[in-house]
């Protein structure tokens, strides 16, 4: 790095040192000789590199503009700006590439400090940006308001990195210790947020904001800066050993980048396109784009850098001081460390170099003396020919005088023009440099006075000529001229003159010297910076925030509009007042100690309290920084009036309080509470709230604060009813429906009477409280020592606001409790209130040792009333039993309702039964009396269950039901009564529910099982079929007989899914055995329920294609023959369907019902079964005889086939056989068995021989009995 331009820049620094050493002729040889052998090196811009710390952005925009402007150029380089993001995404740190000698400059923070305390001699050389841009974000709603909250939340943190190191700095200074902080992993962007995996995430003001607003996020932000952790952002830096080589270069690189930096925040739209435009970019945005990027990192770059508050690159070598002592604070630097040496000092390292090669040329001098000597012996011989030559050179001796000082002045003067005017020849010399300023070549200009004239600025040339002529005549000793001069190309360049006359020995002046000197640029830094000036004047004055400037005494030097209004002091005023003359918290010396300590940390935010010139005392917060300045150390101030934002903190807590009282205090806790607010936010001594009457004209006197009810007030009213009319002048508001202040109330006209014991009003403020376009209240203050203001209206508005919501609040939450316990049609207690108030009653009956009676009413009828009269006149009725039933009962008895025409009484401290009897009377004969509904008279009656408690000792729920019950039971027995509980049908009737219950988990355990008793032909001696019986095998009691448990089933509506169970069953019965080659009928036997039931066609036909191997007329289904008689027709019908599907059906039990030989005939059965209690009988009971032979004969006679039940010897059946009947089931052929032993039975079988052979026909009407 710097090696032609850094050798010429050393020769150019060391020619007084060399002249020195050497001596005068012998130093301008030496001097010659060097600058031959150097210029042959100054060929080219040196090649540099710039490490950014991240991907190129609007962030480094400086440093593209340095290069696009050609800053960097003119200085005399050629840089090349790196990405910190690699192709393959690895991320280079900038403090190690310059380290390591990849790059000569990066940009870092305090990251440089890590690498010097790690033995790195990193220097910084400008700040860039101000103030840190770390920042820690949450989802807006998530509690972060200040650094404690964070011990509560999941943090993503990367411990000790750059922004980690922030985070522990500032819960440092906040007295937390950062291990309390569990780290969750995190990734760069937002989606750990965003998906919620963590509650905040760390990021930087100037692009994580971006991604957050693309996806259309708000987060709540807490930020270092305020809480005392003020780092420096983006700093310029490189290497120690490249300042000891050339200082100078490093400080041309360094205003190059400055002179970027500035032209970048002064065109910012440019540079962010540009840099959309033109450079490449590594990382993937994940959000937006690169172009929206650019444009939205422009405002948070500006507020970083300061610009144009502060010069660009400003270095507060304090702020660096407190940044390492942070960090050594929290253990990331353990080494001491030179501040003076981290921060660039041109001055003091171009002596420490010079230093250096002077020791360094000394030795070179050493070797040149050999030469010197050489040289003056070959002096000494040439003296002799000099000596003879002198005369021949003392007549061009004036002009070897003036051509040395045009030599001295151009090598001294270096890029300066020279002019030399013979004022008694009016030539004028012009240098080439001269020319070359103004854009010409050397044989363009003539040398005489006209070139000079012709070119000067019609606007400067008088004053230039005076100015000329002014110092012939009356020299002084500096001659110095700002004028401004035509270049050839038209524009005009600013030209510094010096000039000195040379007169003769009579004073006459003979010629007139000088040089030009271009300074356009230093103009139009100038104007640049009075712009500067201008925009930093215009933000001062026009910031909504007092501003001031101060001495490090704490003399007020300037101060803004903003100030003066804020205390009350006009601008001459406060210029000569200090600090300490304004604050009112802290004392002189205090005040003085404070700035020490802004001094020492650079800056400071705190809270204060300043006193206006009026004797208010106001709160402040002020936001100060040091500033090194060359006419004098300042320290700038803006001061921020916070009473809003306090009474906003404020409201904020009221808020919260009312809140509170709204949840636990009644509505007049809640009004008291506000209005005490209120009087200490606008310094009232009365407060009051009223209600405004819907029409508009009357005020419903409410609530008064406690000051003004303890101090004020004596008089009664609350509750009362008071015309507006005769209010008086505190309604105004109400008539002119906006705040009203009455700041001399005593001399109004119509200011009206005041209630009795009421203090006099002062002064008073009303605001009126609208809804929906309607008055609906007012709320007013009084008696403030000094004049009300907008400010107390915009106060009273606000906690208006703030109160009625609350107030609101209560009264929904009133009504939505009071509806949560009451019935909304006739306001008596709901089921809930009910349940709490039987809870206490039942208490105070243990207590008192008396009885209580749980009534349930339903009423009798009422159905009709809503169908033919409408739910109107059904919802009158209702209110009017309800009232006839509070008037039926003592003031302590309960009356709920619970729906619908329900409703529950509780009688309690009853001594006996007989009183409840009473009671219950009072009640049946109320609800006698006609209800009028659309002028007509109806009677309508209820039905009572009683429970009387403690003899039904059961809990609240129990007695309810219980008593619930029993009306049912009533209702019953014909309505328009009362009935009592039966303890004991209570218990049967749980024991049943019990025992249906179990069944049903059975069914779906798969407890039941299905057995298959033989049905045979007697006469052949074959199997003709199977009946399925149901079984259960409980897994306690074993298998238990149908006579267990279907009773309980054919009483309810479990029969369904039993019958449902034992059709499918049987069926994939029927499949197994087919596929074994075993076909066999089988009959199963089907509830009445099962049967009535809509669906139970297609519920079969839907069986039978799930089981396409058995046909249709392999299943028989039974009835009994009083399920066929309940309806003929239904019944009929529903046999008529499944024969159509090929299912048959037998008539169970023939016999035990009454049917008539019609219905037989009508019924599409085809086997009579006759019933076993006649078959068991048939031997030894004339009259079971009878019955037989009559079955067998009404087959006959109806062509339907007949088998008999309950065969239990060879007897009957032999006898069954003569009588006619050849088919039989019983236990004397087999019992029923389990579907896996009947195959084996069926092969095995054979009939009784007395039972083969038997004739066909063979009847035997008169065997005996």
């Amino acid at each position: 790095m710097y090696k032609a331009s850094s050798s010429l820049t050393q020769t150019s620094c060391l020619l007084p040192v060399i002249i020195k050493m050497a001596g005068g002729f012998m130093g301008i040889m030496l001097i010659l000789l060097m600058s031959i052998f150097l210029m042959g090196n100054a060929v080219a811009a040196e090649k540099v590199s710039l490490q950014l710390r991240w991907d190129h952005q609007f962030q480094f925009a400086g440093y593209y503009a340095a290069q696009w402007q050609g800053y960097y150029a003119d200085a005399g380089f050629e840089v090349e700006i790196r990405s910190a993001i690699k192709p393959d995404g690895t991320i280079l740190s900038a403090t190690q590439e310059v380290a390591n000698g990849n790059a000569d400059f990066g940009v870092g923070a305090a990251d440089i400090l890590i690498a010097r305390d790690q033995g790195i001699p990193l220097v910084v050389l400008a700040s860039i940006f101000q103030n840190s841009a770390a920042e820690f974000y949450a989802k807006e709603g998530t509690h972060l308001q200040a650094p404690v909250d964070l011990l509560k939340l999941r943090v993503a943190r990367i411990k000790n990195d750059l922004i980690d190191i922030e985070l522990q700095a500032m819960l440092r200074a906040e007295g937390i210790d950062p291990n309390q902080i569990t780290p969750y992993p995190h990734e760069p962007g937002i989606d750990h947020l965003v998906t919620d995996r963590v509650d905040v995430i760390p990021g930087y003001r100037i692009s994580t904001p971006y991604a957050f607003q693309q996806q259309g996020i708000s987060v709540t932000t807490l930020r270092p800066i305020n809480y005392g952790i003020d780092f420096y952002g983006d700093s310029l830096f490189t290497h120690a050993r490249w300042i000891e080589r050339d200082p100078k270069a490093v400080q041309r690189f360094v205003q190059a980048t400055l002179k970027g930096w500035a032209y970048a925040l002064e065109h910012p739209i440019e540079i962010a396109d540009k840099i959309s435009q033109d450079l490449p970019r590594t990382e993937t945005i994940a959000h937006g784009t690169f172009h929206e990027l650019n444009r939205f990192q422009i405002d948070g770059v500006k507020t970083l850098t300061l610009y144009p508050l502060l010069d660009v690159g400003h270095t507060n070598p304090n702020r660096w001081r407190r940044m390492y002592e942070l960090m050594r604070t929290i253990g990331i630097i353990t080494k001491p460390m030179a501040i003076d040496e981290l921060i660039f000092d041109p001055a003091r390292q171009e002596h420490n170099r010079e230093h250096n090669i002077h020791r360094q040329l000394q030795t070179a001098l050493y070797g040149i003396a050999g030469l010197i000597i050489l040289i003056f012996a070959w002096n000494q011989t040439l003296r002799k020919v000099l000596t003879r030559k002198t005369r021949e050179l003392l007549g061009v001796n004036q002009q070897l005088q003036d051509s040395t000082l045009r030599l001295k002045m151009a090598t001294e003067a270096g890029k300066v023009g020279l002019w030399d005017w013979d004022l008694g020849t009016n030539e004028v010399f012009y240098s080439a440099e001269w020319k070359r300023q103004i854009g010409y070549q050397d044989h363009e200009i003539a040398h005489n006075f006209m070139e000079w004239q012709s070119r000067v600025h019609p606007d400067d040339l008088d004053r230039a000529l005076r100015t000329v002529q002014t110092y012939i005549e009356k020299p002084w000793p500096n001659y110095t001229v700002e004028l401004r001069f035509r270049h050839k190309d038209g524009s005009y360049r600013w030209i510094l003159t010096h000039a000195s006359l040379i007169q003769d020995a009579q004073g006459k002046v003979l010629r007139m010297l000088g040089s030009h000197i271009d300074i356009t640029e230093r103009k139009q830094t100038e104007k640049a910076l009075r712009r500067s000036e201008e925009h930093y004047r215009a933000v001062i004055e026009t910031s909504p925030d007092g501003f001031w400037m101060l001495d490090t005494q704490g003399h007020l030097l300037a101060v803004n509009e903003a100030y003066v209004r804020l205390s009350g002091y006009s601008r001459d005023e406060l210029c000569t007042m200090t600090a300490a003359d304004l604050e009112a918290s802290e004392n002189p010396a205090e005040v003085a100690a404070h700035i020490k300590t802004i001094i020492e940390q650079g800056s400071d935010l705190f809270q204060t309290q300043h006193r206006a010139k009026s004797g208010r005392i106001w709160q402040a917060e002020i936001n100060a920084a040091y500033y090194r300045y060359p006419a004098g150390d300042r320290i700038f101030s803006f001061i921020r009036d916070i009473h809003r934002r306090q009474r906003s903190e404020a409201l904020l807590k009221v808020r919260m309080h009312l809140s509170e009282k709204a949840r636990s205090g009644s509505l007049d806790d809640i009004l008291r509470a506000a209005l005490d607010v209120m009087e200490r936010f606008t310094g009232s001594q009365i407060g009051f709230f009223h209600f405004v009457d819907p029409d508009q004209e009357t005020l419903t006197l409410q609530s008064w604060s406690s000051h003004t009810l303890n101090t004020m007030c004596k008089a009664e009213g609350k509750g009362l009813h008071y015309s507006i009319s005769q209010a008086g002048v505190w309604t105004d508001c109400i008539r002119q429906r906006q705040p009203v202040i009455h700041n001399d109330y005593a001399s109004l006209p119509h200011q009206k009477g005041l209630p009795e014991g009421h203090a006099p009003v002062i002064r008073e403020l009303t605001v009126p409280i609208l809804r929906n376009d309607q008055v609906i209240a007012i709320i007013g203050v009084g008696n403030k020592p000094e004049d009300y203001t907008s400010d107390d209206v915009a106060a009273v508005q606000v906690l208006a606001d703030l109160l009625i919501d609350a107030v609101e609040r209560k009264q929904a939450e009133d009504r939505i409790e009071h509806l949560a316990y009451h019935d909304a049609l006739t306001q008596l207690p709901n089921r809930v209130l009910l349940t709490d108030r039987l809870q206490q009653a039942m208490a105070q009956t243990e207590r008192d040792q008396k009885r209580l009676a749980v009534c349930y009413i339903d009423l009798d009828d009422f159905k009709p009333i809503n169908d033919t009269w409408g739910h109107s006149h059904g919802d009158q009725v209702l209110m009017e039993v309800a009232q006839r039933l509070k008037a039926s009962v003592r003031a302590g008895d309960t009356v709920a309702r619970l729906g619908g025409d329900e409703f529950v009484l509780l009688l309690g401290d009853l001594a006996d039964v007989e009183e409840c009897e009473h009671a219950l009377d009072r009640v049946v004969t109320a609800l006698r009396v006609p209800f009028t509904v659309s002028g007509q008279l109806l009677p309508l009656t209820a039905s009572l269950g009683v429970s009387l408690y403690p003899d039904d000792h059961a809990d609240p729920d129990t007695l309810l039901r219980h008593s619930d019950q029993t009306m049912y039971a009533a209702k019953q027995a014909g309505g328009n009564c009362y009935h009592w509980f039966d303890a004991e049908y209570d218990r049967r009737s749980r024991h049943y529910r019990d025992s249906l219950h179990r069944i049903e988990q059975g069914l779906v355990a798969g407890e039941l099982r299905l057995y298959y008793q033989p049905q045979v032909d007697m006469r052949h001696g074959t199997v003709i079929g199977a009946e399925a019986l149901i079984r259960w095998q409980h897994p306690d009691e074993g298998l238990l007989p149908p006579a267990r448990f279907m009773p309980a089933v054919e009483a309810s509506d479990l029969a369904i899914a039993v019958g449902q169970w034992v059709m499918n069953e049987a069926l994939r019965q029927m499949t197994i055995w087919a596929a074994q080659g075993l076909r066999l009928p089988v009959s199963i036997n089907i509830s009445s329920r099962h049967l009535q039931q809509s669906d139970f066609v297609a519920e079969l036909q839907a069986a039978l294609a799930a089981h396409p191997d058995v046909p249709a007329h392999g299943l028989e289904l039974e009835i009994l023959e009083t399920v066929a008689l309940e309806d003929m027709a239904i019944i009929s019908h529903l046999i008529e369907s499944c024969r159509q599907l090929g299912v048959r059906f037998a008539l169970d039990d023939f016999g035990t019902g009454y049917s008539s030989l019609t219905y037989l005939k009508n019924l599409a059965v085809h086997l009579l079964k006759i019933d076993q209690s006649f078959v068991r009988d048939l031997l030894v009971d004339s009259e079971a005889r009878a019955i037989v032979e009559g079955v067998i004969g009404l087959s006959v006679a109806f062509r339907r086939k007949v088998i008999a039940e309950g065969v239990e010897t060879d007897a009957h059946g032999s006898l069954l056989i003569r009588l006619g009947c050849d088919l039989a089931q019983g236990y004397g052929i087999a019992r029923p068995m389990p579907p896996e032993q009947l195959p084996a039975w069926i092969a095995a079988w054979t009939a009784p021989s007395a039972w083969i052979g038997m004739a066909n026909g063979e009847r035997d009407l008169d065997i005996p009995a």
